[in-house]
């Protein structure tokens, strides 16, 4: 479900994807800043349906934070959010709770920029780490999937996305 426009950011790529080193600290630097941001958000919303959602959201970040940590202990990333991680993330959970629709579509199309980033941190690393790698594509997807049906005002669609993915890791009980 990505945008159009994601094809014209992936000329930066590159940028990122120097070395798959450098790709895997460019990946846990976004996790952070996402994690952070949508807890903030999380935490400062009244509204029954954003808690639910972005409350999995956060479990699910968590989630990508532990599953990579493998790989970022094998190549020696750190993964301390660094200042800049944790401004980005309270500009973007102000934006979140002060402009809902326009922030929403600012990460939804960042995130349409990080997946093609992505992919190409995926296409360096070595045949070992590819199954970690897949699932780190395919969490930012359900981002993008959910964010594109909740700005075509398909909430519940939207929300089933993210309870799908959190009940591959999560009791549905927890939801």
């Amino acid at each position: 479900m990505q945008s159009d426009d994601s094809s014209i950011h992936e000329s930066n790529t590159p940028v990122w994807t120097k070395s798959y080193e450098k790709g895997l600290v460019y990946e846990v630097y976004f996790r952070n800043l996402s994690r952070i941001a949508f807890t903030r958000h999380f935490e400062n919303s009244k509204d029954s349906y954003e808690r639910s959602v972005w409350g999995m959201f956060i479990k699910l970040e968590k989630h990508s934070l532990d599953t990579m940590a493998g790989l970022r202990g094998k190549y020696n990333v750190d993964t301390q959010s660094v200042i800049s991680a944790r401004i980005g993330a309270y500009a973007l959970s102000k934006a979140l709770n002060w402009w809902p629709e326009f922030s929403r579509k600012k990460v939804l199309k960042s995130a349409n920029v990080f997946i093609p980033q992505l992919k190409a941190i995926k296409a360096l690393g070595p045949q070992e780490d590819q199954a970690v790698l897949s699932y780190m594509v395919q969490h930012e997807q359900v981002l993008v999937d959910f964010l594109t049906l909740y700005l075509q005002g398909k909430k519940e669609m939207a929300k089933e996305k993210i309870e799908t993915q959190y009940s591959k890791y999560y009791a549905q009980s927890n939801l």
